[in-house]
C-alpha cells in the first residue's frame, strides 16, 4: 500500500484524481482486535460471527477527502457490494440495477449536516473537487434499519469448521444461527459478542431468525 500511495505522490495530476480504498474481502484473527480499547472479536475467517465479518475500509483522496479533528471514522454499518455502487456514482455512471448503496449520502450529511445539499461538488459535473469531510462516529438515522444478511453452507475441510450458518444484523442488533443454537448480540454495548441477550429479547431474536431464514 504504501508503495502505491508513494507511486501516485510522484504523478499529482492522477493522485487528485484518485480514490484509494484499503479493505479486505473477509475477517480474521489479525484485524480482530477493535479499537483503542482493544476489543477482541469472536471466531475469524470463514465464520459468520464479527471476527468473521469485520473489515477495514480506510479511504484515502487527497484534496478531496478531508478528515475532521475526531479522525473522520463513519461508523454506520456498511458492506463490501457498498463500495461498487459508491465507486460508480463518483465515476457519473448508472448504478441503479446493482446491489448495495452509495456511501456519499453519509458524506453529504456531514458537510451539510441535516439539510444536506442534492449538489454533490465532488461529482463528475458538478462544478469541481470541494473537501468531503467524513462523518463522527453517529449512525446514519436513513441506515440504521437497514437489514444486512449472510449465509454460509461449507464444505468439510481442514481450514474450517463445515456446517451451515446464518446471520442477520439490524441496526445495533444481530441475530446469529450457529452450531444449530441461537444468538442474539447488541452489537453497539457488546460488539466482541460475549452476551447472549436472545432470551432477554425473545420476541425480537425471533423476528431476525425469521428474516434470516427468507429469499433475499
Amino acid at each position: 500500500v504504501g508503495h502505491l500511495l508513494d507511486a501516485l505522490r510522484d504523478h499529482p495530476r492522477i493522485q487528485g484524481n484518485c480514490l484509494t480504498i484499503f479493505t479486505c474481502d473477509h475477517g480474521g484473527a489479525e484485524m480482530s482486535t477493535v479499537g483503542e480499547s482493544g476489543v477482541h472479536l469472536q471466531q475469524g475467517f470463514a465464520t459468520l460471527w464479527e471476527g468473521g465479518l469485520r473489515i477495514p475500509v480506510v479511504m484515502h483522496w487527497p484534496g478531496v477527502l478531508q478528515p475532521p479533528p475526531s479522525g473522520g471514522v463513519v461508523s454506520t454499518p456498511a458492506i463490501m457490494m457498498d463500495l461498487t455502487v459508491t465507486l460508480l456514482e463518483l465515476a457519473g455512471l448508472d448504478n441503479s440495477q446493482l446491489d448495495g448503496v452509495s456511501l456519499l449520502p453519509q458524506i453529504d450529511r456531514a458537510i451539510y449536516g441535516t439539510n444536506a445539499s442534492t449538489t454533490k461538488p465532488y461529482l463528475p459535473g458538478t462544478g469541481g473537487g470541494g473537501p468531503m469531510v467524513g462523518a463522527t462516529g453517529v449512525e446514519d438515522s436513513e441506515t440504521q434499519d437497514r437489514v444486512f444478511y449472510w449465509r454460509l453452507n461449507l464444505p468439510p475441510s481442514a481450514a474450517w469448521a463445515s456446517g451451515q450458518r446464518r446471520a442477520v444484523r439490524r441496526g445495533r442488533w444481530k441475530y446469529l444461527w450457529d452450531g444449530g443454537f441461537g444468538y442474539l448480540f447488541d452489537l453497539i454495548d457488546d460488539p466482541a459478542e460475549t452476551v447472549n441477550v436472545y432470551s432477554r429479547h425473545e420476541t425480537l431474536a425471533r423476528e431476525l431468525e425469521a428474516l434470516s431464514l427468507t429469499d433475499w
